[in-house]
């Protein structure tokens, strides 16, 4: 919600849970469309259940991989390349279990023979799993991961650090609120916004130091200087920022909201 003023930004229209939504209904739409080996036999419905089966727990565990590491990245875009990749490995480990037992579950023509050795069966679904996920995983976020200053490429003096280090230098630093997308951060500035890939425990550590602000809650973080009022609706509360914002404040920070202001 920029006002007018606000030209530049590197953040899509979506929001990072509505994108993951909308590329996980189209991965079942392809794989049911073009209908690979492993659900070759079935029939339509049941295709656009098997692959639901595999691709929803599959993203899930990625974005749960991929909000852990991200606790551990300070660095620049080859960072946030290997921690995405990283993660879509480690997705794909994880969900090789799943990946066997639906197999099992689903009466799929030509289906894989159970010789007994169930650990190198889920090996073997591992390793086949791996390179394709982390594909998609990294195409996913790959929006964003080039989004993020190469700092390699900077003159030593110009490399910012921690949350700096990936904003886009024409955002400025007159920061007026950071918001939480699972592992993403939206930071919105004066002059506009960017979708980060960047917890959001870790940015809000970042700039305490540097920008007095408060946190609404856990998943809103909003400068003091930009906020205007607080009000309350009904049973809620919500903070009206300078840029037009409108943030919630959960039940447990309203005090300490209120005090700040």
């Amino acid at each position: 919600m920029a006002p007018p003023n606000h030209p530049v930004t590197s953040a899509p229209a979506l929001r990072w849970p509505t994108w993951l939504a909308l590329a996980a209904v189209v991965l079942i739409l392809v794989f049911t469309l073009l209908d690979p080996a492993p659900s070759r036999g079935l029939s339509a419905p049941m295709r656009v259940l098997f692959w639901s089966c595999h691709i929803v727990p599959l993203l899930a565990l990625c974005q749960l991989w991929q909000a852990a590491l991200a606790r551990y990245r300070r660095g620049g875009r080859v960072a946030a390349i290997a921690q995405t990749a990283a993660s879509g490995a480690l997705g794909a480990v994880t969900f090789a279990p799943v990946a066997v037992a639906l197999d099992r579950v689903f009466p799929v023509v030509g289906e894989i023979e159970d010789d007994g050795a169930l650990w190198l069966e889920i090996g073997t679904e591992a390793l086949a799993l791996a390179p394709l996920v982390m594909l998609v995983w990294l195409g996913l976020n790959g929006r964003h991961i080039l989004a993020v200053p190469d700092r390699a490429a900077l003159p030593e003096p110009a490399v910012e650090t921690g949350l700096w280090a990936t904003l886009p230098k024409a955002l400025g630093r007159d920061l007026i609120s950071l918001s939480a997308e699972l592992h993403y951060t939206r930071v919105t500035t004066t002059q506009g916004e960017a979708l980060v890939l960047y917890p959001i425990s870790g940015a809000i550590s970042d700039v305490a130091s540097e920008v007095p602000g408060v946190q609404l809650h856990r998943s809103h973080w909003a400068a003091l200087r930009h906020i205007e009022t607080l009000e309350r609706q009904g049973a809620r509360a919500v903070c009206v920022l300078s840029n037009g914002q409108r943030l919630p404040v959960s039940r447990a920070r309203r005090r300490e909201v209120a005090a700040a202001l």
